[in-house]
């Protein structure tokens, strides 16, 4: 490799951003909300037609049942999920544990999900370290029902389980990446009002999936993402742009043309 290779490689990777946290990437302006409605709200209030401050209809209502928001820095190709929710400990009512699901990623062309490691069973809560991380693999969906959620599931008359985001039969599901790591943390309220969440009275949890592998979502100019908790009292759906490959090998070629500007120079000298 001579050394006009190694100086477009190394302006490629200085071009390329540090991972960052939630509220790193709001300062820097490099955060995207893409938070959509998920075409269940009756009313006003805790069942209106909002995700902040909502839950589905029928549903227990409170903050600590609240999943929030999803928010996308395509720099870093960063997901991150918002809730009052506690993703990682999950709620006990009525003597039942409520965990959190797995997160679905889909087009209408291909279907992933995050299948996130468990202290037990697939009905357990999510095994993260004292450090906050945890571990994770992607699967491609070999059925498409599986990323239907399960409050949707119980109002088409499908068992819950079957459909539920959090239950995944991986039988005839592809592994595409394994032992991948994701973060899980707090923010405050008064952070929380920075990104334009309401919810009061407690800290805000997050998970923070940094740096998404490269997947195939066809040719359309977006992908989809849910999740639900396992008895799908709230969830919430999110819409991410992708850059259009043109204007990826437009920074590549940027970069390149550059480098070799430089060398054309240096001959010149």
């Amino acid at each position: 490799m001579n050394k006009w290779t190694v100086l477009a490689l190394a302006l490629i990777l200085s071009a390329t951003p540090a991972m960052a946290d939630i509220m790193t990437d709001n300062t820097a302006g490099d955060l995207l909300g893409i938070t959509i409605y998920d075409g269940r709200g009756v009313g006003t209030g805790w069942n209106g037609a909002q995700e902040d401050n909502e839950v589905e209809p029928g549903s227990v209502a409170g903050q600590q049942w609240d999943f929030e928001a999803y928010f996308w820095n395509a720099d870093t190709s960063t997901l991150y999920l918002v809730g009052g929710y506690d993703f990682k400990n999950g709620i006990v009512y009525n003597n039942k544990l409520y965990a959190a699901g797995d997160v679905f990623l889909f087009s209408d062309t291909n279907q992933y999900f995050l299948d996130m490691d468990r202290v037990g069973d697939v009905y357990t809560n999510l095994d993260i370290d004292g450090t906050g991380a945890g571990s994770y693999d992607i699967w491609q969906e070999g059925q498409a029902i599986t990323y239907v959620s399960v409050s949707e599931g119980i109002h088409q008359g499908f068992d819950p389980i079957a459909s539920d985001p959090y239950a995944n039969d991986t039988t005839r599901d592809t592994l595409e990446y394994q032992d991948m790591t994701y973060n899980y943390y707090t923010i405050t309220e008064a952070q929380a009002n920075t990104l334009g969440l309401t919810g009061t009275g407690a800290d805000h949890y997050v998970l923070e999936f940094a740096g998404l592998p490269d997947l195939d979502f066809g040719p359309g100019g977006s992908f989809y993402c849910t999740w639900t908790m396992l008895c799908g009292n709230d969830d919430g759906d999110g819409k991410i742009p992708v850059p259009e490959p043109a204007t990826i090998g437009m920074a590549f070629a940027g970069l390149l043309g550059l480098a070799l500007g430089r060398r054309k120079l240096r001959r010149h000298l």
